[in-house]
């Protein structure tokens, strides 16, 4: 008996029908009915990092405490001083400052800082060659 090519199609046909039965010989082979198969072991997850074992399911129900969703007390609230970094001119003469944790502001922009449970809300008032001068807008609770 000759074999056909491996690019003509009755090859291809040939070893998918082996294959097949090499899969129905497997199967029937397994005597393992499903209802014996252990269902309270946990199946690993590729995604985990090796060497992880996740915890047991615990049975007791664990009361969740309620978030506080009260607001911090205004009177806490301190007005921080914004770290500017640099100062430099564009082309067109005009001013423009680097803050820390913000980025670039120019004169009449408003930018917030994050301190704590606050978030404070400034205004670039004029920049100059000797520094920046802001105003202090709002103070709001952070969320």
């Amino acid at each position: 008996m000759t074999f056909p090519a491996p690019h003509d199609w009755r090859y291809l046909a040939l070893v998918g029908l082996l294959a097949g039965s090499i899969t129905i010989a497997q199967e029937a082979a397994d005597d393992t009915p499903l209802a014996d198969v252990d269902q309270t072991e946990t199946l690993r997850d590729p995604f985990w990092p090796p060497g992880f074992t996740p915890l047991p399911d615990s049975e007791d129900d664990v009361p969740v405490s309620p978030i506080d969703d009260t607001p911090p007390p205004m009177d806490q609230a301190k007005w921080p001083q914004p770290n500017v970094q640099g100062v430099t001119r564009g082309p067109d003469g005009k001013y423009f400052a680097v803050v820390s944790n913000v980025g670039v502001v120019e004169s009449g922009q408003e930018f917030t800082l994050r301190k704590g449970p606050f978030i404070y809300v400034f205004r670039v008032d004029a920049i100059t060659s000797r520094g920046v001068k802001y105003k202090q807008l709002e103070i709001r609770p952070a969320r």
